[in-house]
């Protein structure tokens, strides 16, 4: 009997190593999931953050004062000026597209017309001045101002808006407006 003891705690002793092996492999195993889990959650949250703009508070921005309230009779791409007139590009019917491509060329496909706007001596004409990225930062409401320019301040390539009384193809001009994009010179 004490034979049969004694080979029944050779056994116990084979088995608990054995067991303890068994458990030391499953919590390596959970331990190095957990581990994984955690290197992808850090791993996510990272990159999500090199996307992020920086937080601003709203902001609203309205008219210029000095702009009429309806809507303008006409707005297009400036294609040339020559003289007191102003040859403007806009899409007819459907619409056009532009595709600009390295070095400044531009290809036009679709239908496009040509719209003469007439600048005479009392034809206001304003540009927006930038608004800086600092002060949109600040949020609120901001009202966009303009300064008045000439007719040789507008360039080939703008989009302006036109108010004023339209015939046909053609607008004599009371007030032309040159927006321009945020921070911009």
């Amino acid at each position: 009997m004490t034979e049969h003891m004694e080979s029944g705690n050779a056994e116990e002793r084979i088995e608990r190593p054995m067991e303890q092996r068994r458990w030391a492999w499953w919590g390596g195993v959970a331990l190095m999931i957990v581990l994984l889990l955690g290197a992808a959650f850090v791993g996510g949250r990272l990159l999500a953050q090199q996307n992020v703009a920086p937080v601003t508070q709203g902001v609203r921005l309205s008219r210029p004062a000095e702009l009429l309230e309806e809507p303008p009779v006409t707005m297009g791409s400036v294609e040339k000026v020559e003289g007191k007139t102003i040859i403007l590009e806009m899409p007819a019917g459907e619409g056009g597209v532009v595709y600009s491509g390295p070095g400044g060329t531009t290809k036009k496909e679709g239908e496009w017309k040509q719209i003469q706007v007439v600048v005479t001596q009392d034809t206001k004409i304003y540009r927006d001045i930038p608004i800086k990225p600092e002060e949109l930062q600040r949020g609120g409401q901001r009202q966009l101002q303009v300064e008045e320019v000439t007719l040789a301040d507008v360039k080939v390539g703008e989009q302006i808006e036109v108010w004023g009384q339209k015939i046909g193809d053609r607008v004599l001009a009371e007030v032309i407006y040159i927006p321009r994009l945020v921070g911009l010179p």
